[in-house]
């Protein structure tokens, strides 16, 4: 009988105890830059996106992933970020090689660098990223507007009179007003009439203006440049 009370006694006990389970909490990432608008010379620019992860411990923290678009940028898409083991909390390798720059303060906080090509200019993109512990993924998003770079090109009849400029003065003396003229005329008709050079607005093909200088040069009376 006593058996039995004491039975009765913990089950009643262990009925009133609520067990509770470990909670996941999501890492807090951020889009550092770039934010709104910014300005590029051309597609193909090379933009770093700078972010932030932070999470006690970053070592439990099982994904990491930047996306443009919708589309992963980095080599081989998202990686497991962060070290555990007897040296915990650091960039994995496969982090140092997806980034142009990983850091953390052994602890709770990241630093992350990735380089991402612009494909097209001018065009709105959705930068993405995040990171995840357990099942909750900590996410942030930027809407960047991608501006060309108002860059204005020397003409191809301008870029001709600086190369004239630049030669040693024994040549550029022998470019008297008639020579020069000829030379710079025939540059801005190969531009105007052609294209020569390079679509009109630039940038334009330096060396081969300087080639033609070189050729109308002794057309027009003037010396050979070497």
């Amino acid at each position: 009988m006593k058996q039995l009370k004491r039975l009765v006694i913990l089950a009643t006990i262990a009925a009133g105890l609520t067990v509770i389970p470990a909670v996941a909490d999501a890492p807090v990432i951020n889009i550092v830059s770039p934010t709104g608008t910014i300005f590029v010379s051309g597609a193909g620019a090379v933009v770093p996106i700078q972010l932030t992860v932070a999470h006690s411990p970053l070592s439990i923290l099982t994904q990491f992933d930047v996306q443009v678009d919708g589309t992963s940028i980095l080599p081989g898409g998202q990686v497991n970020p962060f070290t555990a083991g007897a040296t915990p909390n650091k960039c994995t390798t496969d982090l140092i090689n997806a980034s142009a720059a990983c850091s953390t303060n052994d602890l709770d906080l990241a630093a992350v660098t990735v380089n991402w090509t612009v494909p097209v200019v001018p065009k709105t993109y959705t930068v993405f990223a995040k990171s995840r512990h357990q099942n909750l993924d900590g996410t942030d998003t930027e809407e960047v507007i991608v501006q060309l770079l108002d860059i204005e090109y020397p003409a191809p009849p301008a870029v001709a009179n600086a190369y004239i400029n630049s030669l040693p003065s024994s040549l550029r003396r022998l470019f008297t007003s008639s020579v020069r003229g000829c030379v710079i005329s025939q540059i801005a008709e190969a531009h105007a009439q052609l294209s020569k050079y390079g679509p009109k607005g630039g940038p334009y093909d330096v060396p081969l203006i300087q080639s033609d200088v070189r050729t109308f040069s002794v057309g027009c009376g003037g010396p050979v440049i070497p």
